[in-house]
């Protein structure tokens, strides 16, 4: 009986002990610009990596912000512009090209990528402007209240709400809200704090072209409910 009780304070002693988390040692490249330079090409340029041990770095695209991104490219340590002649703009549909890079590094016989860029794309082309004052509430655990300032463009037709469960997951559209409505409840949302597991949300106004097409706008930042994260 005796080392059954030693036995089990070890074990106790050992789930004790805190989970250290792991981070990413190469950093995100930064100071990274697109330019449009026509309907079909855009140009990528960025500052060279802090780290002179990097290898080198890839270069993500997407055809929506909140898409799924692909591989493009990649470009050697040196190299600090790309200039990408399959990107498709079309403006009057609402089409724009989006772009995320990392750094990454060879270790044997592995490559270790760097942590992922936030999102660049030519901002100017796109006519309607970001949501503003955009504030989350988490009502309770399955609960929260987004609202947000009325759109500056009176033509806008509507909102889009993007919801992730993870800060940098994937955003999927929750919820389209007609113009003039500032406010949403979601009552699908999820927290769970112990387990890392928050509500995360974007949102852009749309308008409809002549053929009800929607022409989406810029897209917000990540908002959430931060107080108690």
């Amino acid at each position: 009986m005796k080392y059954i009780i030693l036995l089990f304070m070890l074990l106790s002693l050992l789930g004790c002990e805190e989970e250290t988390e792991y981070v990413n040692p190469i950093s995100k490249v930064q100071n990274i610009q697109v330019t449009r330079v026509n309907s079909t090409t855009s140009a990528i340029d960025w500052e060279t990596h802090e780290d002179d041990e990097i290898d080198g770095y890839y270069i993500y695209r997407s055809s929506s912000y909140v898409g799924l991104y692909e591989l493009r490219t990649t470009r050697t340590y040196e190299e600090t512009l790309f200039v990408d002649n399959t990107a498709m703009y079309d403006i009057e549909n609402g089409i724009w090209v989006y772009y995320k890079i990392s750094a990454f590094k060879y270790e044997g016989e592995y490559t270790l990528e760097g942590q992922m860029s936030d999102i660049y794309f030519e901002e100017d082309m796109n006519p309607i402007s970001k949501v503003q004052n955009i504030q989350v509430h988490r009502v309770n655990a399955t609960t929260s209240a987004i609202d947000w300032d009325t759109h500056e463009d009176e033509e806008v037709d509507g909102y889009k709400i993007y919801r992730s469960f993870y800060y940098d997951g994937l955003c999927e559209c929750r919820f389209s809200s007609a113009y003039p409505h500032t406010l949403f409840i979601d009552n699908t949302a999820f927290y769970d704090g112990e387990h890392g597991i928050w509500s995360y949300y974007k949102m852009s106004a749309f308008k409809y072209d002549g053929d009800f097409n929607i022409i989406e706008g810029q897209m917000s930042d990540i908002y959430y409910h931060g107080d108690d994260n």
